[in-house]
């Protein structure tokens, strides 16, 4: 009798159409392409190495996405005879519990953020107004302080169990929000801007940029799943996301700015070392294979600089704010794909299933002792070119545990895995899969970046915790059917 609370046999009315079930795929597959097209056609004429081998790979990742995808969205879900979740009566008190949680967590966190003790907390808006002013300093300092302090695995562990909390707060709020009282729903805000305040007052962009976007994807998926008149009862929503947009954008141009100045002169002095290196190493093979005299690296690469270098962005003579935002999201979404051109030389060593998560990795070399790191394709290549940008794209870093080729497979999964997500979403009402979605799209989103939810400690707790519940729901509910109809 206790488990009828919980799960109760409903019929839910099935959606007039079933062209929605395409709608991620169509979203996923347009963002990727475009970014391969910026790459291909976009600020930066980067030069790929590995022509051919690079889109062959690239391709067949995506036939396997779209496969996998499609093997799972054509099959119909059953909507005439399923399980939902009893519609919670008492919104209020449980988010307001989900709101104290979410003030622990950023709390909790607050020290391996900023580097800062707890006591430091009551000057965090003093911390704010510096970092509006120059948000590159406060940038280094905190990351000097970091350096120092090392912080402490305890505050971690925490802060990646309560994450769940952190992480379903936003979609539920979207998803309740016209049954929230005011109060909760000033208190929402006043708490989210507590955290964007922590990001700014040490100068990263990521972290805002992540709460933009889970503010869009929640607002989006709420607005596909219940309608478009959901729209009216979060106006809220609508412009409190705009206000977050353009201060993200401008927050992220102004920390450029402040950080290294033009991230086009930047890039493009990046750009140039990484061309005159490879040329270097091209020209010592050939040498080396001819059986000449071999110049050292340091010769050929003064006799290149020779050279005029070519033109490697296309200038649009814009002020040095929005020549940041836009040479910036351009450089940011597209020097991965360069990293993964450049790995396709090297040799593939496994990283035994640590390659492509920072967390894992360094939980793995202070606690066992393993460190994997130089075995990573993005140190040899950080090694062997100097001028290389940091970030990787998905593909390099799962190429570390999964070899190119099997990389492949792990797209074929990942097709399946959101098709079933998103069916269970949109069509059942599963609450559990609904609170995945934003952490699939963030997922996709960081792909041209590298893996984020293996490199956030935060994101990868709350995505396989609330992974394992929906399983594990899935499982309780095909189970009570079966004993239904048995007992019919």
């Amino acid at each position: 009798m206790a488990s009828n609370v919980i799960i109760s046999k409903t019929k839910i009315e099935k959606p007039k159409t079933d062209n929605m079930k395409w709608l991620p795929l169509i979203l996923i597959e347009s963002y990727l392409i475009l970014t391969l097209l910026i790459y291909q056609f976009g600020l930066f004429k980067w030069d790929t190495q590995n022509t051919f081998k690079f889109w062959i790979y690239i391709i067949l990742y995506h036939i396997a996405f779209i496969a996998g995808y499609i093997w799972i969205a054509r099959k119909s879900a059953n909507c005439e005879n399923i399980y939902a979740n009893n519609i919670i009566k008492k919104i209020n008190p449980i988010f307001g519990a989900l709101l104290l949680l979410y003030v622990i967590y950023v709390v909790i966190l607050y020290k391996n953020t900023t580097g800062y003790d707890y006591s430091n907390i009551t000057s965090l808006f003093s911390e704010v107004a510096k970092a509006l002013e120059n948000p590159g300093k406060q940038y280094y300092e905190a990351n000097e302080r970091l350096k120092t302090y090392g912080g402490q695995k305890i505050i971690t562990a925490v802060s990646g169990i309560f994450s769940v909390f952190f992480y379903s707060l936003i979609p539920l709020a979207t998803y309740w929000w016209d049954r929230l009282s005011k109060v909760y729903k000033a208190l929402f805000y006043a708490i989210i801007l507590l955290n964007v305040s922590v990001n700014v007052s040490v100068g990263k962009n990521s972290g805002i940029f992540i709460m933009l976007f889970y503010f869009m994807s929640s607002f989006l998926l709420v607005v596909v799943i219940k309608g478009k008149e959901q729209i009216k009862t979060r106006k809220s929503f609508i412009f409190f996301i705009g206000l977050l947009c353009i201060f993200s954008f401008w927050f992220f141009s102004r920390g450029m700015e402040t950080r290294i100045g033009s991230v086009v002169t930047d890039a493009n002095i990046r750009n140039e070392i990484q061309l005159a290196e490879i040329q270097a190493n091209q020209a010592q093979t050939d040498k080396t294979q001819s059986n000449q005299n071999v110049p050292s690296k340091e010769t050929e690469r003064s006799d290149i600089a020779k050279i005029a270098p070519e033109k490697r962005y296309t200038n649009l003579n814009m002020p040095l704010s929005a020549e940041n935002l836009f040479y910036g999201v351009d450089n940011y979404l597209t020097n991965g794909y360069f990293m993964f051109s450049l790995a396709l030389s090297e040799p593939v060593e496994w990283c035994y299933g640590l390659g492509s998560s920072d967390f894992l990795r360094s939980n793995a070399r202070s606690v066992l002792g393993i460190n994997v790191s130089s075995k990573m394709l993005e140190s040899k290549l950080t090694e062997k070119y100097s001028g290389l940008n940091y970030f990787s794209s998905i593909y390099t870093s799962l190429a570390n545990d999964l070899h190119f080729v099997g990389i492949i497979v792990f797209m074929l999964l990942a097709g399946m895995l959101t098709a079933y997500i998103w069916r269970d979403a949109y069509f059942n009402k599963n609450t559990v899969a609904y609170l995945l979605l934003p952490l699939l799209a963030i997922f996709y989103l960081y792909f041209p970046v590298g893996n984020i939810l293996g490199n956030n400690i935060t994101m990868f707790f709350a995505f396989f915790e609330l992974l394992f519940l929906y399983i594990g729901a899935k499982y309780l509910i095909k189970k009570r059917i079966r004993e239904e109809d048995r007992n019919d």
